[in-house]
């Protein structure tokens, strides 16, 4: 989802060697390389991997039967993409269970099954700040938004409880696939800190801490 701050915690994290995925995960990720370009989307993943840097979820429709694949996969996901938003439109986005199914039956659920390990981030970030962040974009720049983009934090419509939707179904999804790994990455309301939650998985218990203050600068 746009302006949750995705692409700017990933430049950040590896500029500062800053923990978002927990150890051993962390050292691995602080081995990549920045894109290098500014819509890193674009960026088809030979020539990503070339870079040392990590991919876009878009590519997971061809990467899934790939004959083979390198040790170690970044991706960057964006949850509308993963459970077809932009097919299914915003007034379906809030129905969690439709939401699920759709994300288990996207080719990124074949990718992931496809590496004996697995960490999981997820960056959260309340509606309203997220909201804030896209109309201050957008009115700066609105070239190549997609509608459901603009729907989503539209104030008229039922975009909140569509976010909501979106995010708890992705949680939801992430036990079903099973990472060694699995933390929430919470923006507080004013989008200044962010403090990262291990997700429980088997028998684990939840556990917080919080990145420093200011250590992400003006997000």
């Amino acid at each position: 989802m746009r302006a949750v701050g995705k692409t700017y915690l990933l430049h950040r994290a590896l500029e500062r060697r800053l923990p978002i995925f927990g150890p051993p995960f962390d050292a691995q990720f602080h081995t990549l390389s920045a894109p290098g370009l500014a819509h890193e989307w674009k960026l088809p993943p030979a020539e990503a991997w070339r870079r040392n840097t990590w991919i876009a979820s878009s590519h997971f429709h061809t990467l899934s039967s790939a004959p083979s694949l390198p040790a170690l996969v970044v991706a960057h996901l964006d949850l509308l993409h993963w459970c077809d938003a932009k097919r299914r439109g915003i007034d379906r986005l809030a129905d969690v269970r439709a939401n699920l199914a759709c994300m288990l039956a996207h080719p990124g659920t074949t990718f992931l099954a496809r590496f004996e390990r697995v960490a999981i981030s997820t960056l959260h970030a309340p509606w309203e700040l997220t909201a804030r962040r896209f109309h201050r974009r957008l009115r700066s720049d609105d070239r190549g938004v997609a509608a459901i983009d603009r729907r989503l934090y539209d104030q008229s419509l039922p975009a909140p409880a569509a976010y909501d939707a979106v995010v708890r179904a992705w949680l939801a999804c992430v036990w079903r696939l099973r990472p060694m790994s699995a933390h929430l990455l919470r923006w507080d309301d004013l989008g200044r800190e962010l403090h990262m939650h291990r997700l429980p998985l088997a028998q684990d218990g939840d556990r917080a801490r919080s990145v420093p203050r200011g250590a992400f600068g003006d997000a």
